[in-house]
């Protein structure tokens, strides 16, 4: 069988790493032939101006317009969030209707920079949206990762799937190793510059951490550096060469949201799953898919308050044993719940299942 993957972006990109790179030595393995092509390679951060970039979308489309005119040449094609403008989306589903269109968040509303936007800007985001719809209607099969999302695209069409990002729980697994940081408990927050604003919501309860415990440390892997008052901390990019070694120095894990968000209510994130997966107690905010993945008191803290941020931070902080279950509790429910390899067989069933129509 032979899939023709549409992704957004390259692997470097967190989303098309996480909904189709991961997967495709697991698909290999099941005689499954995979052909991927991003949109555009993921932007860097300083990237060229308006011109140059305008060249390059228009560059993207053209090579686009190539792919899919050999798309029939596949068994079926996933689509990963592109809502492929200006004709592309008709002339896939002329070449090949054995379209699995896969999603993993609310695009269907407007960010609060796009309402700020140029009218022409705005109405080009919304004839997005109409061209987002009409993919989930002509979708043999959808794909998506929480109920949130499943009740928006049942809208439009009843075969909906779901596969809630997953990880490798042999590769994110605990060390035998004390922390490195002996002089100090490390609470730890994984995530990009894109999302290091929802850091920031919480940056009063950690000052006030600080104050209380002066053996605390902050560590920031991934998003950019943040100021803290009274709190001793680190920030360092993400790496995959180093990234379990930087994960394994964290004590506890952080997962804030800004809560005044429509956006965030369907927002499953891959960082919890990393916590678990890596033993790491957690306190995350009391919103959206946060309720699913936390059992409260089990194998993390819900929170909506500074008052209750400080207080659940605290308990952990303080009681090394309650660490240690908690931690214990969140890999046994990674491993049973999240691991790529069940996710894998799955996805192939929803291939094998669109490629036979």
């Amino acid at each position: 069988m032979k899939i023709l993957f549409l992704t957004l972006r390259d692997e470097h990109d967190a989303a098309s790493q996480v909904r189709v790179y991961q997967f495709l030595p697991y698909f290999e393995a099941m005689s499954i032939d995979c052909a991927v092509e991003p949109f555009a390679p993921t932007r860097k951060n300083g990237e060229s101006g308006l011109p140059r970039r305008l060249a390059k979308i228009l560059f993207a489309f053209i090579k686009r317009l190539r792919i899919i005119s050999s798309s029939g040449n596949y068994d079926a094609v996933v689509v990963q969030r592109d809502v492929l403008p200006f004709g592309l989306q008709g002339f896939l589903k002329w070449m090949n209707p054995n379209i699995i269109f896969e999603f993993d968040d609310a695009i269907w509303e407007l960010t609060p920079q796009q309402k700020n936007k140029s009218p022409l800007m705005r109405w080009f985001f919304r004839y997005q949206i109409g061209l987002f719809n009409d993919f989930l209607g002509d979708a043999k099969i959808i794909l998506t990762e929480s109920p949130y999302l499943v009740n928006y695209a049942k809208k439009f069409n009843d075969k909906v799937a779901v596969i809630t990002a997953p990880i490798d729980t042999g590769y994110f697994a605990p060390s035998d190793d004390p922390s490195t940081d002996k002089d100090a408990i490390v609470l730890g927050w994984v995530g990009t510059h894109g999302t290091t604003y929802m850091l920031e919501s919480i940056a009063g309860a950690l000052e006030r951490i600080g104050r209380k415990f002066p053996y605390v440390k902050f560590l920031n892997i991934g998003g950019y550096p943040i100021e803290l008052k009274n709190m001793r901390s680190e920030y360092i990019p993400w790496r995959n060469s180093t990234i379990l070694n930087d994960l394994r120095r964290i004590d506890i894990g952080l997962m804030p949201l800004v809560i005044d968000s429509v956006l965030n209510e369907a927002r499953f994130s891959r960082k919890m799953v990393i916590y678990m997966s890596m033993s790491i107690p957690f306190v995350a905010q009391d919103i959206g898919l946060n309720k699913i993945v936390v059992k409260n008191g089990v194998n993390g803290f819900l929170t909506r308050t500074e008052d209750e941020w400080i207080e659940k931070l605290s308990r952990l902080i303080e009681d090394r044993r309650l660490r240690q279950e908690m931690g214990a509790n969140g890999r046994k429910i990674a491993t049973e719940q999240y691991d790529i390899r069940d996710a894998a067989r799955r996805y192939a069933e929803l291939l094998y299942k669109t490629a036979e129509k």
